[in-house]
């Protein structure tokens, strides 16, 4: 009964761990998505300039280097908004990961719960 007991306590304790990340995780990920929204205000900002730039009315469209700037902006801001994208999916997978890792331990103490009820049973009878 008592190594039942034991490992009971101890998987509880690794559900304990797993909702501590999974609680961490689900914040990490609040926290990309915003990231990624205040992206993509800043990549239609320079897009917007880039196009008021391109379509100035009684002026000869130059690329100076304004224009190569504006243009370096947007690729960095989409080429950041791609990397938190990635970090945005491998997340949404770990906490996939996590729930699946805390539906088995919580699986694996409801066995350990019928275990210390049968053999709590089984000594009230005298079985053995």
């Amino acid at each position: 009964i008592w190594e039942s007991k034991d490992a009971k306590a101890k998987l509880e304790c690794q559900v304990k761990d797993v909702n501590k990340l999974i609680i961490d995780l689900e914040e990490a990920i609040k926290n990309i998505e915003k990231a990624i929204l205040d992206k993509e205000d800043y990549l239609k900002l320079a897009h917007t300039r880039l196009d008021v730039r391109s379509n100035r009315q009684n002026l000869e469209l130059v690329r100076d280097p304004a224009q190569y700037k504006l243009i370096k902006e947007v690729s960095e801001i989409e080429d950041s908004i791609r990397r938190l994208q990635e970090r945005l999916n491998e997340s949404h997978k770990k906490l996939k990961d996590l729930d699946r890792e805390k539906l088995i331990l919580l699986r694996d103490i409801e066995t350990k719960a019928n275990t210390i009820r049968i053999d709590e049973a089984e000594n009230l009878h005298g079985i053995r």
